[in-house]
C-alpha cells in the first residue's frame, strides 16, 4: 500500500487537465483538450450520507478507509481569459485488494463535470478548478453492495506543455463534502484547436 502510495504521488507531480503552452497565434482562441491517465482517491468510508443498493443480503462491515487507483479520461473545452470547463469519467482500480487494506474496493466508477481558471507562463502553468459528479464503488471488497457518493471537489493543478499539442499536468484536490477524501492524480494530454 504504501509503495502504490508513493508511486502515485510521485506520478502526480505531473499530471492532469490543462494546456499551458502561450502560442501567440491562438492563446485566445477556444480548443479542445483531451487527457488520459490515471488518478488515485481516499474513497473514505461509506457514511450515512451515501445511498447503498445492497445486492446481497451480508451486512457489510465497517470501513475506516478505502483507496482506488483508476484509469481517467476527460475533454475539456478551453475558451479565452483562461477559463474552461470539462467532463471526466474514471474507471477500474489499479490498487486492488491487499492483506494491509483489505477493504479496497474491486473496482470504482465515477463521472464529474468541472470548471476553473488556468494561468499560462511559456510552458507553464498553474489553476484551480471545482468538479462535481459522483463515485460508485463496492462498499467492501467482501460485499456486491454497491455504494454511490454525490462529491464536490476543490482542485489545483501544474502543468508542463511539452509542445503546441502535447502536455503533462498534475493535479490534486478534496473533497468539499466528505472530510476523509481526496484525489491526485497524472496525464498526458492532447490539445486540439477548436476551428
Amino acid at each position: 500500500m504504501r509503495l502504490a502510495s508513493t508511486m502515485a504521488f510521485l506520478l502526480a507531480v505531473t499530471s492532469f487537465g490543462s494546456s499551458v503552452y502561450a502560442d501567440p497565434d491562438d492563446s485566445d482562441e477556444p480548443h479542445w483538450m483531451f487527457d488520459m491517465g490515471v488518478v488515485y482517491r481516499r474513497l473514505g468510508a461509506v457514511g450515512p450520507t451515501d445511498t447503498a443498493r445492497v445486492l446481497t443480503p451480508v451486512a457489510p462491515p465497517a470501513v475506516q478507509q478505502r483507496d482506488a487507483l483508476a484509469y481517467v479520461h476527460r475533454a475539456a473545452l478551453e475558451l479565452p481569459h483562461g477559463l474552461y470547463g470539462a467532463v471526466e469519467g474514471e474507471v477500474g482500480n489499479l490498487v486492488g485488494i491487499d492483506s494491509d487494506q483489505p477493504s479496497n474496493p474491486k473496482t470504482m466508477l465515477a463521472g464529474f463535470l468541472a470548471a476553473g481558471y488556468r494561468l499560462r507562463l511559456g510552458a507553464l502553468g498553474a489553476g484551480a478548478e471545482l468538479a462535481t459528479g459522483a463515485v460508485f464503488s463496492p462498499s467492501t471488497a467482501s460485499t456486491s453492495g454497491l455504494a454511490s457518493a454525490g462529491e464536490v471537489e476543490a482542485r489545483g493543478y501544474l502543468a508542463l506543455q511539452l509542445n503546441r499539442f502535447y502536455a503533462l499536468a498534475a493535479v490534486a484536490g478534496t473533497s468539499l463534502v466528505r472530510g476523509d477524501a481526496w484525489m491526485m492524480g497524472l496525464a498526458f494530454e492532447v490539445r486540439v484547436p477548436g476551428d
